[in-house]
């Protein structure tokens, strides 16, 4: 009986001193991804919270911090590293920490155009750059999304995701919105700039808000669900909204998946 209470004691304390050792690496791991970031962006980081994780069973364990900026507190974001301190590849380069602050930047300046014609919680504009080229043409600073249109003419891909809802107004009134998106993000200084609309009943306006990535997935189940039932409308995927010069024109890129 007491060998079974000393034995279970000392479990109990191998995993109170494991469990302050990984604290103590976390707390360590903290400010150095403050410094990295300071270091790369020339500005105050503050990494709110950290823990390790793993992306699904058997994958290499991570550590990921939520991070934002001090001069921009709501533009949150995740850096990552591999616990084991091996390397994220990059291009031809090996890097230590994962994370998309720059292109962050960039997009939060892009979607200023849609938020009056879209629904705040159905769109998404992404903003594709080669992650190598950036780091090496931008150090030590951010640059607004203008300076880098100009830094990288031509090298630069937008990709937009939206929803609408179909309504009383009809079809013709969601192309004219469809239209406007067009105009008011048409740019030649971009490589491309990609669009995707998703027109559902209107009735699943609040659905799609509240989960609005699932709903755009169309390998989720319950996109696939939707589109079988009928409760999405008719989808349009514009490789190139350069391209794109009349509301006509928008018909010829039904997606019929």
């Amino acid at each position: 009986m007491k060998k079974t209470v000393f034995f279970i004691i000392l479990i109990l304390m191998i995993a109170a001193l494991s469990d302050c050792v990984g604290d103590s690496k976390l707390a360590d791991e903290k400010l150095k991804m403050q410094d990295w970031l300071k270091e790369k962006y020339g500005k105050e980081f503050v990494v709110d919270s950290i823990e390790y994780y793993t992306q699904y069973l058997g994958a290499p364990k991570q550590i990921k911090g939520e991070v934002y900026p001090v001069d921009d507190k709501e533009l949150v974001f995740d850096i990552t590293k591999f616990a084991d301190e091996r390397m994220w590849k990059l291009g031809s380069e090996s890097v230590l920490y994962n994370e998309r602050y720059q292109r962050l930047v960039w997009e939060k300046d892009a979607q200023s155009k849609i938020t009056s014609l879209v629904n705040q919680n159905c769109y998404s504009v992404k903003i594709l750059a080669d992650p190598e080229e950036v780091d090496k043409k931008i150090y030590k600073k951010t640059i607004d999304l203008n300076e880098a249109k100009k830094l990288f003419a031509g090298k630069i891909s937008m990709k937009i995701n939206c929803a609408l809802f179909d309504d009383s107004t009809g079809r013709e009134n969601l192309l004219k919105k469809v239209f406007s998106i067009i105009n008011v993000y048409k740019d030649m200084e971009y490589k491309e700039i990609s669009l995707r609309v998703v027109i559902f009943k209107k009735e699943y306006e609040a659905k799609v808000s509240k989960e609005f990535n699932k709903y755009m997935n169309n390998a989720d189940p319950d996109y696939l669900k939707e589109k079988k039932s009928g409760n999405i409308k008719v989808e349009y995927k514009i490789k190139n909204i350069n391209l794109v010069n009349s509301i006509e024109e928008i018909k010829n890129y039904v997606e019929n998946n």
